[in-house]
């Protein structure tokens, strides 16, 4: 994931919306907050001897926070195409920054991180912490323990994994392979054939309740069923428009 991204930013992105007067400073003693809450927020990433990437707590500033002024309500909308494709100074920086769009009323909140450090799941526990910190003084703020070292995460059957050519049966470490690929791919491509649309719904409250009740009868998640509705869609778009080809053609013959 971590070699992908230097061709082409993988951000994860979320965007809130906050009705009523947003205190900065209440927000940035939020940040610092879940910096120390979650350890994975006070990382960044460095190449060690061996060529390989690692996290570092090292040096490791605080979480970047970007404060612009609101323009409208699909502002978030634009910030946000923008954010996913910016990509974060992962060498210098912890993997993650926010962007907040104030305003005396209304305000959104644009947190963008790395995904190897992060998921869905992730970035929503994220900003239940930030608003809860925020709208909550009170509540009890707890610092969750580190996590241990990605090697002792994976399986011993994912470790000392190797390649074997298929024509002349060597066999290679996958590490090495990696960091070949690292020194033959760290230039970066051109980014101007890599677009990201960002559409836009709302579900309201009460089908959102219907979708979750639904998708917990069924044992299956949200993001889930809205991929798979996402796919149907998409695939019964391009069979329509190869069943309207094929009767062009039919015609003209």
């Amino acid at each position: 994931m971590w070699l992908w991204y230097q061709q082409h930013p993988e951000n994860v992105t979320f965007s809130v919306t906050i009705t009523g007067k947003l205190n900065v400073n209440g927000l940035k003693d939020a940040l610092a907050w879940v910096q120390q809450r979650h350890s994975r927020l006070r990382v960044k990433i460095i190449i060690n001897a061996e060529n390989q990437p690692q996290f570092s707590e090292k040096d490791v500033p605080s979480i970047p926070l970007k404060v612009i002024e609101r323009q409208g309500e699909k502002d978030w909308c634009q910030e946000m195409t923008s954010e996913l494709l910016m990509p974060l100074s992962w060498n210098q920086a912890p993997l993650i920054r926010v962007l907040l769009l104030l305003s005396p009323d209304i305000s959104n909140l644009l947190i963008t991180f790395h995904h190897c450090i992060g998921d869905g799941i992730s970035g929503t526990y994220l900003i239940r912490d930030i608003l809860q910190f925020v709208g909550e003084e009170d509540s009890y703020k707890d610092i969750l323990p580190d996590l241990p070292p990605v090697d002792q995460l994976l399986p011993e059957t994912a470790k000392n994994l190797s390649l074997v050519d298929e024509h002349s049966q060597e066999s290679t470490k996958c590490d090495s392979v990696f960091a070949a690929n690292f020194r033959t791919k760290n230039k970066k491509d051109d980014f101007d054939n890599f677009k990201i649309s960002l559409f836009n719904w709302t579900i309201s409250a009460k089908h959102t309740n219907q979708l979750i009740s639904r998708c917990r009868k069924e044992k299956t998640s949200v993001h889930g069923a809205l991929y798979a509705a996402f796919l149907l869609a998409i695939f019964a778009e391009i069979n329509a428009q190869e069943t309207t080809t094929f009767t062009r053609i039919s015609h003209k013959a």
